[in-house]
């Protein structure tokens, strides 16, 4: 039996062949055999090659037919069939067993199916045939090279299936014995490589690339492997280098135009990348992959809807494809599709079970969507497999923290920074646990270990700066703030936090100047405005603390102090009909607003409607006790009535409230003055000229006709003479 190639005829399958002379009759019926049996599997696939058999017997008519349907086999395996390719080469070793070339075929298409302890069955017992044939020394010499390469390529395919059932001492054992039979043969080099690289042993890998390429230099499968290495070396050079030799030739351009995107992207070349990408897509469109990865570079560059098409796209081509899953759940979070996200995330899981990564991010939108039971799950199952413990447990006490379990919080968030000391972001998140505990001490500790170990985190100076203004530390806390702004000058809290430490220590011009550059970050920040309303009232700025206050109204409509405090100014401008409409606004909002009672008993007050003052006076205190001005507004009402007694009850509680305000110590002098309690009237007007700095209430003690009924004891009249010498 002889094969020769012929490109001088008509193809056989459409019809007899024009060979200059008529083929003999076992040719003629090998032909129809091959013809019918693919007309029967209902495809009709075009060969190049040609067969002829000279001796007319069944032996060679077999044999040839076998190596027809074989080079058919090859046909489907290189167009990507590897199942159909597997049929036609059991058909061949059917009628050919002891061709090892069909072998071949069928242990190759085995291994992309993924078989690899079929094909490893197969292979052992084509190769226990050899083996108990010709003699090592008999294989290698010249005059049985082909036999020689057919067992070295055999060998070379069983060592595959064994690396791939981790058999990985057999395999290299493999390797080792096609290189004894063919020390040249750069496949074997070539597959040793592949399976270093497998391992993660790089230096091997390259050195075995090196050698490949060594016999067979330039060849495009070596070169793309070679840059596969240098990728996932994260060599980035290298891998374009690579490339760029290896793009010369016309094969697995796909596949070298990819690695090559990946390079440009890893140095920030995005338009590069993006070119590369595209490149690889016109290539193979129909590969999820190259699309994906263009979807990713695409995300990198801003272009998320663009990506999100490539990842429907890819889908729609593999609806298996869970990397496509991953990334279009990761755009559908950033643009803030959560419900969308959190499925597509699922699928990617159960499709991949074992990327964690999609995991983690399942378990993040879940958090996200509040779904903490869900999240709490996935952060356990990532726990129990022990992948990046100390993120686990940082989420996991993110989910707790909003489930407002903040002791399990603060547990998780512990044994996470046991594991990573040094991680700032574990630490501020701790702290951020203490605050809302008010464990201010732990705050503060943990916002200085973070800044030990990331002194530029603005975040730990805010919230240090926080405690410490809550804890009367003013300057220190502008100081935090400061350092906060300088490290993050578009972050609206650092801006705000500062204008309310101005507003503390009573720098109303400052929180002012604060207050608008806040707002200049936030436009939207209603509570800005409210404050900054605040910050004009102090100042006696009330046109512009009114349209602040309508700028938060307009920006929320049920803030309940937004009205009250609008109706604050409105009486201060004396427009008290809509300062009372105002406060029935705010009441109906929350009847617990003690503000808006306190305002409409200054108007019923300023309109000599003291029992309704009082009334509404009652309630506010009711509401909130903590407030000195509504202690000493209703003691000056009492006064007013004569209720004495009551006045100096509610005197006193106001300056326990606020013990440096010089108004209650005075309006207490006069409530004394009035009961006749010479010592009460000296103690208090004691501690009037002691805070009294500038003197106003101190001058008014000569005229006023409050102390009349004492102006004549020793006591006060020694104080009227040293206030004379003063």
């Amino acid at each position: 039996m002889k094969l020769v190639d012929r490109m001088d005829g008509r193809d056989p399958w459409n019809g007899s062949p024009e060979l200059g002379t008529e083929p003999d009759g076992p040719f003629r019926e090998v032909m129809a055999l091959v013809e019918c049996a693919e007309t029967d599997g209902g495809r009709k696939d075009r060969l190049t090659t040609k067969a002829v058999a000279t001796p007319n017997d069944a032996e060679t008519r077999d044999a040839t037919l076998a190596q027809i349907i074989a080079r058919h086999g090859e046909a489907l395996w290189r167009r990507g069939r590897p199942e159909a390719a597997l049929q036609e080469a059991n058909r061949a070793r059917a009628l050919d067993p002891l061709c090892p070339n069909h072998a071949s075929l069928a242990a190759q298409c085995l291994l992309d199916l993924e078989r690899p302890d079929q094909a490893l069955k197969l292979l052992n017992q084509v190769l226990l045939f050899f083996e108990a044939g010709p003699s090592r020394e008999e294989i290698i010499t010249l005059e049985h090279e082909a036999l020689r390469d057919s067992v070295a390529r055999l060998l070379l395919l069983r060592a595959h299936a064994r690396f791939d059932l981790d058999l990985h001492s057999e395999a290299f054992d493999d390797i080792y014995r096609v290189l004894a039979l063919m020390p040249n043969m750069a496949e074997a080099y070539h597959l040793q490589a592949l399976f270093h690289r497998r391992r993660r042993e790089w230096s091997d890998a390259l050195e075995n690339l090196s050698l490949a390429l060594a016999f067979e230099p330039g060849n495009p499968l070596f070169l793309m492997n070679l840059a596969r290495v240098h990728k996932e070396m994260d060599d980035a050079y290298q891998t374009i280098r690579v490339c760029n030799q290896a793009l010369e030739h016309r094969t697995f351009r796909g596949e070298l135009f990819d690695l090559r995107g990946w390079a440009h992207a890893r140095l920030g070349h995005l338009n590069a990348a993006e070119s590369d990408f595209s490149s690889a897509v016109t290539c193979n469109p129909r590969k999820p992959g190259f699309l994906v990865n263009r979807a990713n570079n695409r995300d990198n560059m801003g272009h998320r809807e663009a990506a999100l098409e490539d990842c429907d796209r890819a889908l729609a081509l593999d609806p298996g494809c869970w990397a496509a899953y991953g990334l279009r759940g990761y755009l559908h979070y950033l643009l803030g599709h959560f419900e969308k996200a959190l499925c597509d995330f699922s699928t990617a899981v159960e499709l991949e079970p074992d990327d964690t990564r999609n995991l983690f991010n399942k378990g993040i939108v879940s958090r996200t969507l509040e779904q903490y039971g869900a999240a709490i799950e996935v952060f356990d199952d990532l726990l129990q497999r022990d992948v990046d413990r100390a993120e686990a447990l940082h989420q996991r006490a993110l989910c707790h923290r909003g489930q407002g379990a903040l002791s399990l919080a603060v547990s998780d968030l512990s044994e996470a920074i046991e594991l990573e000391p040094g991680n700032g972001s574990y630490l501020f998140r701790r702290a951020e646990l203490f605050f809302e505990m008010e464990n201010w001490a732990g705050t503060l500790a943990d916002c200085d270990r973070a800044l030990v170990y990331h002194p530029d985190m603005a975040e730990a100076h805010n919230l240090r700066g926080m405690v410490r203004k809550m804890s009367g530390d003013h300057l220190g806390a502008l100081m935090d703030f400061d350092r906060a702004i300088a490290l993050d000058y578009r972050e609206f809290f650092h801006f705000f936090n500062k204008a309310a430490t101005h507003a503390a220590m009573e720098q109303w011009e400052l929180a002012v100047d604060a207050y608008a550059k806040a707002l200049a970050r936030d436009p939207r920040a209603h509570t800005a405005y409210n404050n900054r309303g605040l910050a004009y009232l102090h100042l006696g700025l009330l046109d512009d603390a009114l349209y602040d206050f309508n700028a938060a109204i307009d920006l929320d409509p049920n803030g309940t102090y937004y009205f009250s405090n609008r109706a604050n100014v409105l009486h201060e401008l004396g427009q008290c009909d809509q300062a009372v409409q105002d406060c029935l606004r705010a009441l109906a909002l929350d009847e617990g607003n003690a503000t808006a009672y306190f305002i409409r008993a200054l108007i019923e007050r300023d309109f000599h409607r003291e029992n309704r003052a009082l009334a509404d006076l009652d309630r506010a205190i009711a509401l909130d006790d903590g407030r000195a001005h509504f202690f000493h507004t209703r003691a000056l009402i009492y006064g007013h009535q004569d209720r004495l007694a009551e006045a100096v009850k509610d005197q006193l509680r106001a300056i326990e409230l606020e013990p440096c305000d010089v108004a209650s110590h005075y309006n207490l002098g006069c409530w004394y003055a009035r009961l006749g309690d010479v010592a009460g009237v000296m103690d208090a007007l004691d501690r009037v000229i002691e805070l009294d700095r500038k003197g106003e209430y101190t001058a008014q003690i000569r005229n006023d006709p409050d102390f009349d009924g004492v102006r004549g004891e020793p006591e006060f009249r020694a104080m009227l003479a040293s206030l004379e010498t003063i």
